[in-house]
């Protein structure tokens, strides 16, 4: 089961700490996800560092959304 947190910062290039970056077109980086609260798609700009989640855009409400394998 997978689980998601919200992180509200200013854009897209400033990750959560513990999270680098996805290769821009590198296959992470077209992996999609819904946010929940805005009903729109969300994109992966990132994974943890520990390789145990995903870290995605939510453009239109302008937060990250994380997501954990546990």
């Amino acid at each position: 089961m997978s689980t998601a947190a919200v992180t509200t910062l200013t854009g897209p290039d400033i990750l959560p700490a513990g999270c680098v970056h996805v290769r821009p077109g590198g296959v992470l980086s077209r992996v999609r996800r819904t946010c929940t609260t805005h009903m729109c798609d969300a994109h992966c700009v990132g994974r943890r560092s520990d390789g145990d989640g995903l870290v995605y855009w939510c453009a239109e409400g302008r937060h990250h959304i994380t997501s954990d394998k546990r």
